[in-house]
């Protein structure tokens, strides 16, 4: 099961992901590395077959360099998991 959590806060936010494993007579069990998101990132599941029979995670992070502001355009970089 894939599970996230949103946190509030002043000026952003963020969103932790994880894929919940369940055994019978077992804690549940996280199958991901650790995924924590801002508000300023973005998340997808996306079905490609030919690459896996199962949705793919797909997440964006920001880049912060200059000239860019706190509300400004904003650069990303794809990060495989």
């Amino acid at each position: 099961m894939l599970f996230f959590a949103d946190s509030g806060g002043g000026s952003g936010s963020g969103v932790k992901f994880a894929l919940l494993r369940y055994r019978r007579d077992q804690p549940l069990y996280d199958l991901l590395p650790e995924i924590e998101l801002s508000n300023q990132s973005d998340h997808a599941l996306w079905d490609i077959p030919s690459v896996s029979p199962m949705p793919l995670l797909v997440t964006a992070d920001f880049l912060w360099e200059r000239p860019e502001g706190h509300y400004g355009r904003h650069f990303y970089s794809y990060v495989p998991i």
